[in-house]
Order: structure tokens, then C-alpha cells, then sequence
């Protein structure tokens, strides 16, 4: 069995995001429990370099720029996901028999294929939980490509049960069994680290400046006892414009000093703050998975989050947790608390050690593995695909 997977819209070396790093680390896992020769990777002139340097034994497909690329500065524009996804991905995967596309993010512009079964791993529904995230027009676009996703692939994976019970409040008419939960994989490599200079001890948060990330509630908590404290507060992550100017606001508006915006840095500097920051807030209101808070607690840090939506499932319970997730007042409380009395080394390291375990990227990649090589041969031959229609009889 072969799969041919959709990378199109995934990775920069100049800035990876989290279901970018979660794509890169199954790759790994893959690549490195020995079955990376069952998969073949639809890449782009811009990331196939970074992608063969991470995963150098994976066969590749290169879609080249378009004749308009170097005219038209779409490089983060909808236009150029729909022209890659509905026009490039659907030519490329007719030159091969590989018979599953599997498409590892939930884009807007996604081809589910007429050609060969498609998976899709749906990592949220933010925007039916989180309107504010978006515009009422992107959310018109959203509830399509999500019914097209949900309901014409012939498989979702879901990172949390949350999502898969998310999925089923939200589209009823779904078949449970067409939805399978795998946990994200989660690799840190603790030894690649590169200095980032934070002169004072300092709370870190990883996260992208995006709304639902929650970070004005920690800005705020901060603010009340950044005079009690010598600890700076760090924030590193993606900026979005949305985001960025309502934290810029809460900022000035708290006449916060001792913060540092770092906006993306690269793993091995993001590492360096993992391994020495007194403590990991991530004060999230909605995560499908949330990988940041388990990689903090990889590098035996303290962490502090939330209970909403997957969070306590994903961190298996075994955190520090606060509520509600809005109240400033009480984070604040269990920032102080926890600074003062951090948990014991011994505790820390049984964490660690419990999440090195559950989200081994190459157990997680063997997981993979076995839900294509057994679940979806069985998928592939069911009724409802091997009803074909005109079309697909044509392009089969």
C-alpha cells in the first residue's frame, strides 16, 4: 500500500507552526521505525530542500512554482492553497498508483480526490467554537470546506477525543466509525539548543498571538504581580494581525515593562526557554491536541494551563491547572503559588517520563502505520467508495 501525502501548504524553515511541527515530527517517526518507502510526498521548489533534509529517505514528488509565482506575492495567500490544491495536488497524484492521499491538515483549499480514497487529519473546529477567530465571510468558507472534508473523505483522524466528540455534536449525520483518534506525536530533542538571551528568570508562554490563545489574560495576570516578582514575561509565537493588536493594546494598557515579545524562533533557541524558564503558563481557551504545554514539560519545566476543551485530556491530567480560564485574578494567584512552591524534581521527571511514553513520535508513527495497512484497506473496499460514479470510473 502506498500513500501519497499532501505537504503542499506545510513548512518553511523559517517558520514552522504547530501542525507543521506535528506533519514533520509523524514524518520522522515514520522515517525512522522503517516504513517511510510506503509513503510519497507531494512537495513544493519552496520547502522540498527543508523537507529532505528532515526526512532525507522519502521519495518525493516536486510541484514547481507557478509561471505567475515571482509576479504575484501570494506566498501566504488563499490563491495560491486553492491554485496548489484544486489544480497541482489533483494533476500530480494522477501520474501515480499510489491508492490513498492523505492530507495531514484540514486546509480551506483541500482536494478531496475522486481518484483514490483521502484522509484527512481534522486537528479542531475552532471556528465553530471560536467565531471571533475569524470573519463572517472566512467562516462561510469554513463551514463548506468542512462539510466537503467531514462528510466526501472516506477517513478523519483526530488528534483528542474532544474533537471526535466535537465532530459528532457538529455534524450529526457522521458515522462514529469513520473517525479514528491518534494522539499528536510529540519529539523534542533536549540536547539541540542554542542560546536565546532573557536576562532576568522568566515565565514563558509558546504560543501564536492568535485570540483563542488566551495570552491578554496572562498579559493581565502578569501585570499584577510583575512588581512582586524579578521574573520577565516571554512570550514567543507567530503574530497575527488580529492578535498582535489586541496584545499590543493589553500591553500598554497594563503599562507592562518586563516582557519581551520574541515572535518565531527557531526549535534549538525555543528550546534554550523551554529547559530554563521558571515556569510554563499556556492559558488556551481551545486546543484540538496542544502540544506546547507537554514539549514544556518534556524539558521538566513547571507548567500551568487551562481544563478547556482537550487540554486535560491531552496532558493526561498530570499538570497544574487554573480556573476559569479568563479570570486574570487567579492566574495570577497560581503563578505566584507556583513560582514560590515549584513542584519537586522528582515530580517533573515522572511527568516527563509519562509523555515520553504516551506520544513517542514513533510509537504514535507506528499507530499511523497500522490504521493504513489495516483500517482503510477495509475503508477503500466499503460501499460507499466503491460506488463510482461516472466520473471516477473515468479517471480510474
Amino acid at each position: 500500500m502506498k500513500v501519497l501525502v499532501n505537504l503542499t501548504n506545510l513548512f518553511n524553515d523559517q517558520n514552522i507552526d504547530g501542525i507543521g511541527q506535528y506533519a514533520l515530527n509523524l514524518l520522522q517517526g515514520i522515517q525512522d521505525i522503517g516504513e517511510i518507502s510506503s509513503f510519497h510526498l507531494i512537495v513544493t521548489e519552496g520547502n522540498c530542500h527543508f523537507i529532505h533534509s528532515m526526512v532525507p529517505e522519502a521519495k518525493m514528488t516536486i510541484v514547481p512554482f507557478s509561471k505567475y509565482e515571482r509576479l504575484i506575492k501570494w506566498k501566504k495567500n488563499s490563491l495560491r492553497f486553492l491554485y496548489l490544491d484544486q489544480l497541482k495536488v489533483p494533476k500530480t497524484i494522477k501520474k501515480h498508483k499510489e491508492n490513498i492521499l492523505f492530507h495531514p491538515y484540514p486546509a480551506l483549499s483541500i482536494n478531496v480526490s475522486s481518484v483514490f480514497p483521502t484522509v484527512v487529519t481534522l486537528h479542531d473546529l475552532l471556528f465553530h467554537n471560536f467565531p471571533a477567530e475569524v470573519s463572517p465571510l472566512k467562516k462561510i468558507w469554513c463551514t463548506q470546506t468542512h462539510n466537503s472534508i467531514i462528510h466526501k473523505t472516506s477517513h478523519l483522524i483526530v488528534p483528542s477525543r474532544f474533537v471526535k466528540n466535537d465532530v459528532m455534536k457538529h455534524y450529526q449525520e457522521v458515522d462514529e466509525k469513520k473517525i479514528t483518534v491518534i494522539p499528536n506525536p510529540v519529539r523534542v530533542n533536549r540536547e539541540a539548543t542554542t542560546p536565546f538571551t532573557v536576562n532576568e528568570p522568566f515565565i514563558l508562554s509558546v504560543n501564536s498571538l492568535r485570540l483563542h490563545k488566551n495570552l491578554k489574560t496572562l498579559i493581565e495576570a502578569y501585570a499584577k504581580i510583575e512588581d512582586q516578582i524579578p521574573h520577565r514575561l516571554v512570550l514567543t509565537g507567530f503574530a497575527e494581525k488580529i492578535g498582535e493588536s489586541s496584545i499590543t493594546n493589553c500591553i500598554r494598557e497594563n503599562n507592562v515593562k518586563k516582557i519581551l515579545l520574541t515572535g518565531y524562533i527557531a526549535s534549538p533557541e525555543r528550546n534554550f526557554l523551554y529547559k530554563n524558564a521558571s515556569l510554563f503558563v499556556s492559558p488556551s481557551l481551545h486546543e484540538g491536541f496542544g502540544m506546547t504545554p507537554i514539549e514544556a514539560a518534556l524539558f521538566e519545566a513547571p507548567v500551568l494551563t487551562t481544563r478547556e476543551t482537550s487540554i486535560p485530556e491531552a496532558t493526561l491530567d498530570l499538570l497544574n491547572y487554573y480556573q476559569p480560564a479568563d479570570d486574570p485574578n487567579r492566574l495570577a494567584e497560581k503563578m505566584l503559588s507556583l513560582l514560590k512552591y515549584p513542584p519537586p524534581a522528582e515530580k517533573l521527571k515522572e511527568i516527563k517520563e509519562k509523555y515520553s511514553q504516551s506520544y513517542n513520535y514513533k510509537k504514535i508513527a507506528r499507530q499511523y502505520c497500522n490504521f493504513f495497512q489495516n483500517a482503510f484497506s477495509q475503508i477503500k473496499n466499503s460501499s460507499d467508495f466503491a460506488k463510482d460514479s461516472p466520473r471516477r470510473k473515468q479517471r480510474t
